[in-house]
């Protein structure tokens, strides 16, 4: 990960940039590998594209994951025990320190250090968070071999 400059991009600046430059939408899968590996809408773009990814269209699971590991060298764990519970509850109820891809039905969000960066988080939405449902937590970490 050394080679990349670590980007710091809000969700804003990220979705304004996939629509604008890269004419994309249904991209918050992208968002959130842009974010978890802290690299540009571009890089991550890119890899997507590579795992299978169309203009315009989501991602899968399998997609996103892959994406991280070969961008940024980092590995998914899933987290048990947020299955049903609301995103607002995993804002609060995550660890305030690491990476983590809150997974809900049709959607991915990406928090970082306590903050979501999506507009489900309620730094970029109305002043409160989500009330979807989390279908799966990955907790984004340092490979091991």
């Amino acid at each position: 990960m050394s080679k990349y400059n670590l980007r710091n991009d809000s969700y804003s600046e990220l979705a304004k940039i996939g629509t604008k430059y890269y004419n994309d939408s249904g991209y918050c899968g992208v968002i959130a590998v842009a974010k978890a590996c802290r690299c540009s809408y571009g890089k991550a773009f890119s890899e997507m594209e590579r795992q299978g990814r169309k203009r315009g269209r989501g991602s899968s699971i399998g997609m996103i994951e892959e994406s991280i590991k070969n961008i940024a060298g980092k590995t998914t764990v899933v987290r048990g025990g947020w299955i049903g519970k609301t995103v607002a509850q995993a804002e609060r109820g995550l660890p305030k320190t690491g990476t983590f891809l809150i997974y809900q039905k049709g959607h991915i969000a990406c928090l970082i250090d306590g903050k979501i960066f999506d507009w489900t988080g309620k730094d970029e939405g109305n002043g409160k968070a989500s009330r979807k449902r989390v279908m799966m937590i990955s907790e984004v970490t340092e490979a091991t071999e």
